[in-house]
């Protein structure tokens, strides 16, 4: 119950979600009453005078949690993410490293190991999001200031753990490609290619056939190994995700 109040801090959270979130499945029927008690319990724990930190305040249909949300970890790690796409859009990547660095290693699992319910686990799942979303761009930061086996070490993980994410495939080939390692073990696109069959009608990303034959920077070198890569048989088109999925 706690956890949805921080999750929803300063919003009111209506008793009826309190509910779905302790028994989605089957609220017993002193389901009410027990939410009541266990809002009790915790305005106790808390305090409830106008000088404490947190509190929470019963209204009319629910709680909600009064907090300054500075306080909150979940809150600070999504203004730092927000401060790095800033910096990223004004082309100031080696201010935006700091600040990455930062959440991609703060961003613990939500609640790990905890049960939860609905409205926690969509909560979990965008946090999940917002570091790997986080993490892709920290390696975008490091291309653009010509550290590519930075993000090569942080990609090649990152795609192992999660092959559907097809950012993370283009930008572990931009980072292969700027090392200049023509030798380097290519992502498997084969999770994606099962994912999106040209059978049902999808086709290889747009931006995937950009990237590979129209990169930036088309010099003599990256033609050179474009070729070395043909003959030794690499297949750098695939069907990797459906446009307007």
């Amino acid at each position: 119950m706690f956890a949805l109040l921080v999750a929803r801090a300063n919003r009111l959270v209506t008793v009826h979600d309190l509910v779905d979130e302790l028994w989605p499945d089957a609220p017993p029927r002193s389901a009410i009453a027990n939410v009541r008690t266990y809002a009790a319990n915790l305005r106790r724990s808390l305090g409830s005078g106008a000088d404490d930190e947190a509190r929470i305040v019963r209204e009319p249909g629910g709680y909600r949690l009064l907090i300054d949300e500075k306080l909150i970890d979940l809150h600070r790690l999504n203004v730092r993410s927000r401060r790095a796409r800033e910096l990223m859009r004004e082309g100031r990547s080696a201010q935006a490293v700091p600040v990455l660095v930062e959440v991609v290693g703060a961003a613990a699992p939500l609640l790990a190991g905890l049960a939860v319910g609905p409205a926690l686990t969509a909560q979990r799942e965008a946090v999940s999001q917002e570091r790997q979303a986080a993490l892709e761009l920290l390696t975008e930061a490091y291309l653009d200031l010509g550290r590519p086996e930075s993000a090569v070490s942080l990609l090649r993980d990152h795609v192992s753990h999660q092959p559907l994410r097809e950012r993370a495939q283009c930008l572990l080939m931009r980072a292969l490609i700027q090392t200049g390692d023509a030798g380097a073990p290519w992502p498997s696109t084969a999770p994606l290619a099962r994912r999106c069959p040209i059978s049902s009608g999808c086709h290889p990303a747009r931006r995937w056939n950009d990237f590979v034959w129209r990169p930036p920077g088309r010099d003599a070198g990256f033609r050179n190994r474009r070729a070395r890569w043909r003959r030794s048989g690499v297949v750098l088109i695939s069907a990797i995700g459906c446009r307007g999925r």
